[in-house]
């Protein structure tokens, strides 16, 4: 008895997808390896081996395919990411510490890139921190955010970028408090 048609095309396209699932969350699960981020690779590899499993058994399974299979097929991989996904209850956080007391604030990248040459500000910080002078030196020869010769330089993507910080900027007077 030969298969029909659609249903071949069905079976087709149901492994065809278990097989891009599966790929899919393979590399999803190295990329999370290299990163270090072990909950996700543990799900990723859960996911890369159970998900695609009921799209295969359509596929392979002859007579396991129509409406009332597909509903389930979507239906079950569904709750089955739900599963995997989700945290569950019960379970605490892992705690990530506390933050480190005594930090100065004007040592940061962001609070050194504002110091303008030339301003007591800026001799003054300098003076107090001549070791990060060089560096901070190179750093202003480089085009700066938003630049139109920085690396990844997007006209239309800056734009809206830029808008935004001029937005926040327009708003800073209606700001109460310290």
């Amino acid at each position: 008895m030969s298969t029909p048609a659609p249903e071949l095309g069905f079976r087709l396209a149901s492994l065809l997808l278990g097989m891009a699932l599966f790929g899919l969350l393979l590399w999803a699960a190295f990329v999370s390896r290299r990163e270090g981020e072990k909950t996700a690779v543990r799900r990723l590899g859960l996911l890369a081996v159970l998900l695609p499993l009921p799209f295969v058994g359509v596929a392979i399974v002859p007579g396991a395919v129509g409406e009332l299979g597909a509903l389930f097929l979507v239906a079950g991989s569904l709750l089955l990411i739900l599963a995997v996904v989700l945290p569950i209850p019960g379970r605490s956080l892992k705690e990530l510490g506390q933050p480190v007391p005594g930090v100065d604030e004007r040592d940061i990248m962001f609070s050194r890139a504002t110091l303008v040459p030339g301003t007591e500000r800026f001799e003054e910080y300098y003076r107090s921190r001549p070791q990060n002078r060089e560096l901070d030196d190179k750093f202003r020869r480089e085009p700066g955010l938003l630049a139109a010769g920085s690396a990844h330089f997007h006209r239309e993507g800056f734009a809206a970028a830029d808008a935004a910080f001029w937005t926040i900027e327009m708003l800073r007077p209606f700001v109460e408090g310290e």
